[in-house]
């Protein structure tokens, strides 16, 4: 029992980091049709997975080569320094870098172009922006970055990935009414976001019963029950709100 529910735990959260991070969501938006879409989805599912079993047979085989390592993130560059040479050595370095650069990249552009158009044109609908802002933004959202990274060098890489999981318990119950058009309104799409917050904030940090079930599935049950419950308690309100000013 308790097996299947962390792999249904971590399932989910699969599932869940597709539809949360920005990064990623911002490749299903850069589509130019949907058949452009659909044939973009076996590239990356056979990309995804490829990169997935590559570094888990990786990290089984440095497991087997370096039996003591005081920190696991050190894994592979001291694997490097072992047994490659300099260019390969140089090659990986230049990998690991690119990799970081890439969604570092991602997540500042997405952040900066949902604070400009999701937030500030929402305050300010008939203010034009000037052509310079939108760098400027960027810088901005760069260096808060840069600032918020230093005060995190304490965690490791996995201790972040881990955290970042929240969002997918977060914000995936919201992507999946979306991308799937369930009934909805403003008023059950707000409340399934902090429903699903709390749930996975609680089953994370107050109950910690994540190391069992993966606070995913915690989060998206929940936000998905408060949206249906909301929307229908919503609609017979609405309903009979229209039925009395229609009789009277």
């Amino acid at each position: 029992m308790s097996a299947s529910a962390y792999i249904i735990g971590w399932a989910c959260a699969g599932v869940g980091f597709g539809l949360s991070q920005p990064q990623i969501i911002d490749k299903y938006f850069a589509g130019k049709n949907e058949s452009e879409v659909k044939n973009a989805k076996w590239l990356y599912l056979v990309f995804v997975q490829y990169t997935w079993v590559g570094m888990t047979f990786l990290g089984v085989i440095i497991k087997c080569i370096i039996t003591e390592l005081p920190d696991s993130e050190a894994a592979l560059p001291k694997l490097v320094a072992q047994l490659s040479n300099q260019p390969l050595k140089g090659l990986v370095v230049v990998g690991v870098f690119a990799t970081i650069a890439s969604t570092a990249d991602s997540l500042i552009i997405a952040i900066s172009n949902s604070l400009k158009n999701d937030i500030l044109k929402t305050i300010f609908p008939k203010k034009i922006f000037p052509q310079y802002f939108d760098r400027l933004l960027t810088l901005i959202v760069s260096i808060i970055t840069i600032f918020l990274s230093m005060l995190l060098l304490k965690y490791s890489v996995f201790d972040l990935a881990v955290f970042a999981i929240l969002l997918a318990a977060i914000i995936s119950p919201a992507m999946i009414i979306k991308v799937f058009r369930l009934p909805n309104n403003s008023i059950s799409l707000f409340l399934c976001l902090v429903m699903a917050t709390i749930a996975a904030l609680t089953w994370k940090f107050l109950l910690k019963y994540d190391s069992a079930m993966n606070q995913t599935i915690i989060g998206i049950i929940t936000g998905l029950s408060f949206n249906y419950i909301t929307y229908a308690l919503t609609k017979k309100f609405n309903n009979s709100k229209n039925e009395q000013q229609h009789d009277s």
